[in-house]
């Protein structure tokens, strides 16, 4: 029986450098879903108009490329011969 670190480190997931990690699914809808709510997180907890809108574009763009290297990565894999 696996245990809880074993699973985590076979799960598809997105880290957040807050730590909190996202798990990633094929679903470009749903995984917009997930990385919006958890920036909206961020948002709440920020102070000041300005850096809560520099903060939320950085952690966004950051969760976005993640995804992307995690997409092509899955299609490379898929696609060997």
């Amino acid at each position: 029986m696996e245990n809880q670190e074993q699973l985590k480190q076979r799960l598809p997931l997105i880290r957040c450098e807050c730590g909190a990690e996202i798990l990633f699914i094929p679903d470009l809808k749903e995984m917009s879903h997930s990385i919006e709510a958890h920036v909206f997180e961020h948002r709440r907890n920020e102070k000041g108009p300005a850096k809560v809108a520099i903060n939320a574009n950085r952690i966004r763009d950051a969760l976005i490329s993640q995804v992307l290297r995690k997409a092509s990565d899955r299609e490379n894999e898929t696609s060997d011969f």
